[in-house]
């Protein structure tokens, strides 16, 4: 009978995984063959939020890679844009907030 280990925060590094999957550039037959030789050897850190999972990928990613691919910068650029998006959002439905509220007066 096989045992399996179970590791803390292993949620989050499942989420990691999945934003790569999206990232440009990412093989991610490649990225979870080497996330899975990282869980044989039973080292997973605790991690801390969100970027640091994406730096650990990234990291496990390019061992032995010639050319990096750099999934924190991609995930930081996918990020910034979605923020800015939710940004606009606000601002649009505050400009409508202010008209309905000069049209009630």
């Amino acid at each position: 009978m096989k045992t399996t280990k179970v590791f803390h925060g292993i949620g989050r590094l499942l989420q990691g995984v999945l934003i790569c999957r999206v990232l440009p550039d990412v093989d991610i037959a490649r990225l979870l063959e080497r996330l899975n030789e990282k869980l044989d050897s039973g080292y997973i850190p605790n991690f801390a939020n969100m970027p640091d999972v994406i730096r650990f990928l990234e990291d496990i990613y390019n061992i032995k890679l010639r050319e990096p691919v750099y999934l924190f910068t991609e995930y930081r650029k996918r990020i910034k844009e979605m923020n800015k998006k939710h940004a606009l959002k606000l601002v649009e439905k505050n400009k409508t907030f202010l008209r309905t509220i000069r049209e009630v007066e």
